[in-house]
């Protein structure tokens, strides 16, 4: 049983993105049965409106069915459906949570879904449809009004969990009741997601960071993947990197030192860079990287023409872009404002004295790999006399990069 529930399903990016990483198949393959919610009309299944909705989330809209409610024929043949097995998914979204489960008991759906979830079929619950699944809704009736005369306040019981759903502070207090009537609850802010594989729960937050996969040629594969080291890329998939080297008037490099809670290499010195977030284009990332670390504005480099790329390098599980940002005035002139839980400080070394410390094995391996990539770019720009101060000239570099940071 692959349940994916949240909040706001295809609406937030990080919701989406669950969801098209738990697909049984590329969401343009899947058979996916479609339920309304309580206001779907038969003139509104008739008009092909929730084919088109469907297709704007990447359904092929040939491979998608809508039932019409009103029609118990039509609701039956959709039973027999999923009884043989005939779709792939089932996507619910929001509205009413009892008038939508209301009108599935109506047509007697609410038993041919449950049973097809219990055999395997995904399931995509957005809002109301997240809630379905769980046992005792009654909690819900606080914020969606039960139609008149209802008094089984009882999902699908496909799961034994209270969520609440469209969590905000205002709703902490309501949170804590149940909480403290025993109750396991799980409060999903829009863009959360809660994913439940048969007795397995993994709750995904709305700032979880996702990458675009790419393949070994940079293609763009359509799909994204959680950022984390307990979640190990696909073989033979890569993500976008980015790396920029910050220099001064004077030629000076700038260096920032890893906070002591990073996992990897903490206390080591390196130049900024990071991993490129789902959606954005190499340029963006450098520029987000560059000010979310250092607080400068790459944009007003090089005399206000932003950063140049100096190349490109792949490594193990990406393709890292490395940039130049050129600033036009001295050190003391520049203001670096850390980020908090990234880095503890910063200096400006000429870059023979970078050289000298990655002969001492103060930078990470990863960042002297992508220096030594980009020593000729960074001489031909900035003029190979920045080189010429006493010390090491040439660098200890590995031969390649092995870990990534």
């Amino acid at each position: 049983m692959t349940l994916l529930l949240s909040s706001s399903d295809f609406a937030h990016p990080a919701s989406r993105a669950v969801i098209l990483d738990h697909l049984p198949r590329p969401i343009g393959e899947c058979r996916l049965l479609f339920l309304p919610n309580e206001k779907a009309t038969s003139d509104k299944v008739a008009s092909g409106r929730y084919h088109a909705r469907m297709a704007g989330h990447g359904f092929d809209p040939a491979l998608v069915s809508v039932p019409d409610y009103a029609d118990p024929a039509a609701c039956a043949a959709i039973g027999r459906a999923l009884g043989a097995g005939e779709f792939d998914v089932i996507y619910a979204s929001g509205g009413n949570t009892f008038g939508t489960l209301a009108a599935w008991r109506a047509c007697g759906l609410d038993r041919f879904v449950t049973e097809a979830l219990r055999r395997g079929v995904c399931y995509i619950g957005g809002s109301a449809g997240a809630h379905l699944v769980c046992g005792d809704l009654s909690h819900v009736a606080r914020y969606d009004q039960p139609p008149l005369g209802m008094t089984n306040l009882r999902g699908l019981g496909l799961v034994d969990l209270t969520l609440l759903c469209h969590f905000t502070p205002a709703r902490q207090a309501h949170c804590d009741e149940l909480a403290a009537a025993g109750k396991t609850v799980y409060a999903l802010a829009d863009g959360a997601s809660l994913i439940v594989q048969d007795t397995k729960i993994i709750e995904v937050s709305s700032k979880m960071e996702f990458w675009d996969l790419l393949d070994k040629d940079r293609r763009p594969l359509g799909v994204t993947h959680p950022r984390g080291r307990q979640y190990p890329m696909p073989k033979g998939t890569y993500h976008l990197v980015v790396t920029v080297f910050t220099v001064d008037s004077d030629g000076r490099l700038l260096l920032t030192r890893r906070a002591p809670e990073k996992h990897m290499y903490p206390g080591y010195w390196e130049v900024t860079g990071g991993s490129g977030v789902a959606g954005e284009d190499s340029m963006t990332a450098a520029l987000r990287e560059l000010s979310e670390e250092t607080g400068i504005d790459g944009t007003r480099a090089n005399g206000g023409a932003g950063m140049t790329l100096l190349g490109t390098v792949r490594e193990p599980s990406g393709f890292m872009d490395c940039y130049l940002a050129r600033l036009g005035v001295p050190a003391d002139e520049v203001t670096v404002t850390l980020q908090v839980g990234e880095t503890t400080d910063c200096r400006w070394v000429s870059f023979w004295a970078f050289e000298t410390m990655i002969h001492e094995g103060a930078i990470p391996p990863s960042v002297a790999y992508r220096y030594g990539a980009m020593l000729g770019a960074l001489q031909d720009i900035l003029g190979a006399d920045r080189w010429l101060e006493p010390g090491v000239t040439e660098p200890v570099l590995p031969e390649k990069e092995a870990d990534h940071v």
